[in-house]
């Protein structure tokens, strides 16, 4: 998929941003972002990302209504916010267990 959505990670496809594609004297290059890499860098497996994106705002859920609860998991002093964010929510994903389906602060 070519888009800026990082959302479409969690559709189990491969992104490439369009804001990470350059063509330089001929040289075309671009970032491909695999869901499983991405899942995996972040400790999580990849049926996590659909709950990552909830957590951590997306199209449908805005960054604004989640702002206290990113607040309690990353401090605003962070100049680098949204990925403190979002490793901390993958953190806290992480910590639920292997389940995908399992309840948020449930033992498995």
């Amino acid at each position: 998929v070519l888009s800026n959505d990082s959302d479409f990670l969690c559709m189990s496809v491969p992104m490439l941003p369009l804001s990470e594609m350059t063509l330089d004297a001929g040289v075309f290059r671009a970032v491909v972002y695999a869901p499983e890499e991405v899942a995996k860098a972040l400790g999580l497996p990849k049926e996590r990302l659909p709950h990552l994106a909830c957590m951590v705002g997306n199209d449908h859920i805005n960054r604004d209504r989640l702002a206290n609860f990113h607040e309690t998991l990353a401090p605003l002093s962070s100049n680098k916010r949204s990925s403190v964010v979002i490793r901390a929510v993958a953190k806290l994903l992480a910590s639920t267990g292997a389940d995908p389906d399992a309840e948020l602060g449930e033992e498995e």
